[in-house]
């Protein structure tokens, strides 16, 4: 077949046509976006990202199995309590958990919150919450913390007008996570009082704190809130854990009264020789000491009796009719013991191991009166397992009793410690008994009781000291009404007043410090810290066994404990009164005169420092969640004792304990070399010691207030205070002011007191290209006589 050139040229063109219209828009797969030959590089992308997520997530359910949410567990509270069929109690706990993630990755912060129709709601858990003035905890006398662990729930209402605020905490073993290591942050801590082993079942044990805020807006013109702080001990393994807390069962079977010279040094200068030593003052010349005369103990007991009950049952397994023994126990009526105390029955003073105190002599006798004066003192023991002749009865049985309480005869200058001790409350440390780190219960159940004033230096005496100085009937006598417990609770609560009224500022704070008590017996019924399945008979008083017995006869009363104030005269009933503090601050401005007024009190038993509520790490066990390693925890700041108000002189929210960078002084080393500035040769000159900026010393002790370190807590006016502080500041020129200042202040419970005048002239002026000239003087008339330690360093050396 012959095939023209011309035709086969035509057929390729048609053939091209057609492809192309077939394969019009394919192209070859595309290679994307070309990278720049030089890119730009992140900061952060020249750094490795180690954290190990964990893909797979967690799954959470309710009651009914249906999926509610899925994701990881940062955090966990737990409230337990396991009940068998029968409804009794098997186990009970309370525990928390953090993750790793809630340390890296939140900053040991969950921060929720949510508005509605005018109403805001935030939620917030944290380690290290500040609950101070700045955020609407004005009350310095009831919390100011920046390690608060735990909780807190505000609520606002009408545009910020009503505020209020929820707290809690696990204070007792919150969880405190290190800082992630090895880039893994899917591990978690958690820490519970319950588990299978004996040991950790004998950590039945916690403390809580629940706290409440509450301001509002009284008109336009005041800020009026309350706070309530409440922190009780609670027992998870018992049916019932009030509010008000409960006590372990911790009998004691001696009960110690110490009489003491609240004001030893009155009395370091006999009289005969007083008069003999060139301008010894007049108070030195022979107060008063501690005056007794008598007491009487009350005693409340209440015992059980056995019986035995039988009852008709089926036996499971062979199905034939058995008769089954149950041990039951009948309440038997109160029964009163009451007997007097004489001087005659005080011996003098003994140590706690049973050495005798060397400065002891006894006291010495006054008529009717037993005195202690300076060191000397003297004590009464109540033993219940030897119990005097005048109670009648050759034995006590420590668990039989329901209260015990003393109506006491003093006057003077008293300082009264009680304390009970028994030698019975020890622990089996690889047993299933109840006991502390070392081996023992813990007792915790020391009060102290203190004159107020001291008469010694009263004008009443002083004046008439050759007719009253021997005779203790004239020294102001008063009944005290005591009663003998251990601490399940503590509630402070007060009120705070802040706004402007006729052109005066002012502020006002006044606050309560409740002391709740229960004499330490627990009953069987009520009881946790006991072995498992405890069945045998309620063994008798004599057997060993029943020395460690974990539970009572008898339920211990529950009272709250007075402390503070004078008692009653003789022929009142005794009582006491609750500690309290209170202060108000007044501020007003005419013209270049500037006004300030501070008049404040507060009681010497006043505390926010709560003994073995804090933290201990080592009575809980561990536990983490499935499929998730277990993290390193540590301890947190408040270690066996919680502190409500923190010692934090340098206000840097860091509690002094737990500085990083120091306390005072940390300004005047620059280049943390460890030498302050102003005595280093290279900044001598560009560097002042703090005396040139500021003079202000109000307790006299030598060191300035604004860099004074102490161990106390952070309150505005101290503990144990009553006074007023009136200030007046006149603008004599532009740059020159004069204060004028008025301290007057004693301690309540002596006589000791720091009254100052002073004037304090200050000129300061800034001179372009020259410098600051600051001129001050400070003239100052003061007696002060007021203990006040600082913490001082040597020249050159700095506080770590």
């Amino acid at each position: 077949m012959k095939v023209s050139k011309s035709s086969l040229s035509q057929l390729l063109v048609i053939v091209g046509l057609l492809s192309g219209l077939a394969l019009y828009g394919c192209a070859p797969t595309s290679l994307g976006p070309q990278e720049p030959l030089l890119p730009t590089i992140e900061g952060s992308a020249k750094f490795s990202d180690r954290f190990q997520l964990e893909e797979e997530p967690q799954f959470f359910y309710d009651l009914f199995g249906k999926e509610l949410l899925e994701g990881n567990q940062v955090h966990e509270y737990l409230e337990e309590k396991d009940f068998d069929q029968k409804g009794n109690l098997v186990i009970g706990s309370t525990g928390q958990l953090d993750s790793d993630r809630f340390v890296a990755q939140l900053d040991r912060t969950i921060l929720t919150e949510d508005t509605y129709r005018g109403r805001h709601t935030e939620f917030a858990i944290g380690d290290h919450m500040r609950i101070k003035p700045e955020t609407l905890f004005p009350n310095k006398y009831i919390i100011y913390k920046t390690e608060f662990d735990g909780l807190r729930w505000d609520i606002s209402f009408s545009q910020e007008r009503h505020l209020f605020t929820l707290l809690n905490s696990r204070i007792s073993n919150p969880v405190h996570i290190t800082e992630s290591g090895a880039g893994n942050i899917s591990g978690t801590l958690g820490k519970r009082n319950r588990g299978d082993d004996p040991g950790v079942m004998s950590w039945l044990e916690n403390a809580r704190l629940v706290g409440f805020r509450g301001q509002g807006m009284l008109g336009d013109i005041f800020r009026v809130g309350l706070t309530y702080i409440n922190l009780h001990k609670e027992h998870p393994g018992r049916v019932e854990n009030p509010m008000m807390g409960t006590v372990a069962n911790t009998p004691p079977d001696r009960i110690v009264i110490t009489f003491r010279d609240d004001s030893p040094e009155d009395n370091m200068i006999p009289p005969e020789l007083a008069s003999l030593i060139e301008g010894a003052p007049e108070m030195m010349q022979g107060g008063v000491g501690a005056a007794f005369k008598g007491m009487t103990v009350k005693i409340v007991t209440q015992r059980q009796e056995l019986i035995e009950e039988e009852e008709r049952g089926i036996d499971e397994e062979t199905g034939e009719e058995i008769i089954i023994k149950e041990a039951v126990y009948e309440q038997q009526p109160e029964e009163t013991i009451e007997f007097d105390v004489t001087v005659a029955d005080v011996t003098p003073t003994t140590l706690p191991d049973g050495a005798p105190d060397p400065n002891s002599q006894g006291g010495v006798d006054m008529g009717e009166w037993k005195v202690a004066l300076g060191f000397d003192s003297f004590q009464y023991v109540l033993n219940l397992m030897d119990p005097p002749p005048a109670a009648g009865v050759d034995i006590i049985n420590p668990r039989t009793v329901k209260s015990i309480e003393f109506l006491m005869d003093v006057a003077g200058d008293y300082y009264i410690e009680v304390v009970g001790y028994s030698p019975l409350n020890v622990g089996d440390a690889a047993g299933p008994w109840i006991q502390t780190e070392d081996g023992h219960l813990d007792m915790p159940f020391r009060d102290v009781i203190e004159s107020p004033d001291n008469y010694g230096q009263d004008s009443d005496f002083t004046k008439n000291r050759e007719t009253k100085q021997d005779d203790p009937s004239t020294w102001r006598p008063r009944k005290i009404r005591y009663e003998y417990g251990a601490a399940r609770a503590a509630v402070l609560w007060g009120v705070d007043l802040e706004g402007t009224l006729w052109n005066t500022f002012i502020q006002a704070q006044w606050s309560a410090n409740q002391k709740y008590k229960q004499y330490p017996t627990v009953s069987r019924d009520k009881i946790g810290f006991t072995e498992k399945n405890k069945e045998e008979p309620y063994p008798g008083l004599e057997s060993e066994e029943r020395q460690f017995a974990a539970y009572s006869d008898t339920d211990g009363n529950r009272f709250e404990a007075k402390l503070g104030g004078e008692g009653t005269n003789p022929e009142g009933d005794g009582e006491m009164g609750r500690e309290t503090a209170w202060f108000v601050n007044l501020k007003q401005r005419w013209g270049k005169i500037f006004l300030e007024a501070a008049f404040y009190h507060i009681d010497p038993g006043y505390t926010t420092t709560y003994r073995n509520f804090g933290a201990n790490t080592d009575r809980d066990e561990d536990y983490n969640l499935e499929r998730t390693g277990t993290s390193t925890g540590e301890d947190p700041f408040d270690v066996e004792n919680y502190m409500l108000i923190e010692d934090d002189d340098d206000n840097d929210d860091w509690p002094d304990d737990d500085d990083f960078d120091g306390v005072l002084p940390q300004a005047d080393d620059r280049d943390r070399n460890g030498i302050l500035d102003f005595q280093e040769d290279f900044y001598i000159f560009e560097a002042d010691p703090p005396i040139f900026t500021d003079l202000e010393d109000l307790n006299n002790n030598g060191i300035i207030d604004t860099l004074e370190d102490e161990y106390e807590p952070q309150y505005p006016y101290g503990i144990n205070r009553d006074g007023y502080h009136i200030t007046a500041n006149y603008e004599l020129l532009a740059n020159m002011n004069l204060k004028l200042g008025r301290l007057n202040e004693k301690e309540v419970s002596s006589a000791r007191k720091n009254s100052m005048w002073y004037a304090h002239l200050n000129y300061m002026r800034d001179i372009p290209d020259f410098g600051t000239i600051l001129f001050q003087n400070r003239l100052i008339d003061v007696k002060d006589d007021i203990p006040d330690y600082g913490v001082t360093l040597r020249v050159g050396e700095l506080e770590e």
